[in-house]
């Protein structure tokens, strides 16, 4: 292998492959990026077996070749060489090392062979769908948070995505809360006219993928294998490869509660500055933090008997019952920080029952989040 490539073509290139790399495995190979030239570019890989991502970036190829190189010694040392420079690359096999040029400065780096490095590759392309990049990304920003963030019960860890004939909805639940969201396709999925197809993917697979299309003007291609246990998002010069989690998600449309007693609008913003307050001293007593509503107002406050009190006023528009009710402050943070309309809606009907918070006038997301115990 011999090439020449922009040091920041690699750079850019290296941090995205990066983020799926293992240090903690104990095959050491996937702590490896893979470089190898396809078609004149250069093609990175990298995997921890869960997560694969493959960039093409553009470069001048004399030699054809592969090799698998330590990510953070071969990323790091790409930031290190000066900028604006063209980097020489040439594979020495019978040592398995990069000889590397940029300018006056010179590297070797050992490397592994790229026959070892594992693979994952999609049996078929029984179904590939286009999808909008912003409103995906969009969708998994408000859902994802819910997961459950250990693996006690795997299935909670993961995000179910389901795809219908026009639509496709993702949830996501951890016993204490539920998000769910939906994004319009702009075509028909005339496959699942009948039923839907659901797959539940691991958090870490679609926040790398809302990572690498946050900005992207292109639309993401997915496609799922006939074995449907492994999914491939495709968009511009980025791959992501992902295995799925087996298992029967939670049924997230009954969790969704169908009539409140109280319904409370406020400012998004004003609602989460007072959260992030009161949370000052909430992360001292279980993150409780109390909303009671009234006429014309709602009243966030938290109480720590270690650090003392915040209370935070809100004008609001109240209809119906007068309710204190309170819930785990930091998902309430959580939740307002991807709601993007300039209000929010609440609704409740008991002090004991869970609540309901949407966006007004907005996206269709759902999140509902159980009450906890005032502790009076």
């Amino acid at each position: 292998m011999k090439l020449s490539c922009m040091k920041e073509r690699l750079v850019k290139g290296l941090s995205t492959v990066s983020r799926a790399t293992s240090s903690r495995s104990t095959l050491p190979i996937l702590g490896n990026v893979l470089l190898a030239t396809d078609d004149g570019k250069l093609r990175l890989s990298a995997t921890d077996l869960e997560i694969r991502i493959e960039c093409t970036i553009g470069a001048t190829v004399e030699d054809n070749g592969a090799i698998t190189v330590p990510a953070k010694t071969f990323t790091d040392l790409m930031k290190a060489f000066p900028s604006n420079t063209m980097v020489d690359i040439v594979l020495d096999t019978e040592k398995q090392s990069l000889n590397l040029r940029a300018g006056r400065n010179k590297a070797n780096v050992k490397g592994m062979d790229a026959e070892d490095f594992p693979q994952l590759a999609l049996l078929g392309d029984e179904h590939t769908i286009p999808v909008d990049a912003q409103d995906l990304s969009m969708a998994i920003n408000q859902v994802a948070f819910a997961a459950a963030k250990d693996d006690y019960r795997p299935i909670l860890s993961g995000v179910l995505v389901e795809f219908h004939k026009d639509v496709i909805k993702l949830a996501a639940a951890d016993g204490s809360r539920m998000s769910c969201a939906s994004l319009s396709l702009e075509s028909t999925l005339t496959e699942f006219t009948e039923s839907p197809l659901g797959i539940i993917m691991p958090k870490r697979s679609l926040v790398e993928l809302s990572r690498v299309i946050s900005n992207s003007t292109d639309p993401v291609s997915i496609t799922m294998n006939k074995k449907k246990n492994c999914v491939m998002f495709a968009v511009s010069d980025v791959t992501i490869m992902s295995q799925l989690i087996y298992g029967n998600f939670p049924g997230y449309a009954q969790i969704v509660p169908k009539e409140c007693t109280t319904m409370m609008t406020v400012n998004t913003n004003k609602l989460l500055a007072a959260c992030k307050t009161v949370l000052i001293f909430a992360r001292e007593s279980a993150h409780i933090a109390s909303l009671k509503a009234s006429d014309g107002k709602i009243v966030v406050s938290a109480i720590s008997a270690e650090t003392g009190n915040g209370v935070s006023e809100l004008e609001a528009e109240v209809n119906g019952d007068d309710i204190e009710i309170a819930f785990n402050v930091q998902f309430l943070v959580d939740v307002l920080s991807v709601v993007n309309t300039e209000q929010v809606m609440i609704e409740t009907t008991t002090s004991s029952s869970p609540g309901l918070i949407k966006p007004v006038n907005g996206t269709d997301l759902r999140h509902v989040i159980m009450p906890m115990h005032l502790g009076k």
